[in-house]
């Protein structure tokens, strides 16, 4: 069973699917495999410098503690 993934591979995981952009094709725009974007599905830590690459090619941002 997979493991409960963080609300930001939440967010990313579900902009993709919101634009239509595979697996395949997000993995190719951020330099990764598209084997570690399964993996952070299933639940696998996501780097910071992964998660910010992603968010930026999907148009998200987030803010981390206080504003």
């Amino acid at each position: 069973m997979a493991k409960k993934h963080n609300k930001i591979v939440s967010m990313i995981l579900d902009e993709r699917k919101k634009q239509g952009i595979t697996y395949r094709e997000l993995a190719k725009r951020i330099g990764v495999q598209p084997a570690t974007i399964v993996n952070w599905k299933n639940g696998s830590e996501i780097s910071l410098d992964n998660a910010d690459k992603a968010l930026k090619e999907l148009g998200l941002s987030v803010t981390i503690g206080k504003e």
